[in-house]
């Protein structure tokens, strides 16, 4: 799980796919389980998820409005 003060650090040079979520989200906890599974398997792509209510810098830069909300990031982008 990442945060304002690790977000860029963490996927600095890296492609990642990033979950955003909030507990409170019904939707969000029914795509727990999968994600786990898939970051589990050892793909070539990072798994990573961000809480917005923790995160609200890194989710208003990525202008997240819904959720969950799942994107392919590589550096300060969603590509």
């Amino acid at each position: 799980v990442l945060d304002d003060s690790n977000f860029d650090a963490q996927l600095a040079g890296k492609t990642a796919v990033v979950d955003f979520y909030a507990t409170w989200c019904g939707h969000c906890q029914q795509l727990a389980p999968k994600w786990a599974a898939a970051a589990a398997e050892g793909a070539p792509l990072v798994f990573a998820k961000v809480d917005v209510d923790k995160a609200e810098v890194t989710s208003g830069r990525f202008n997240i409005e819904g959720l969950p909300t799942v994107l392919k990031v590589k550096g300060d982008r969603y590509i």
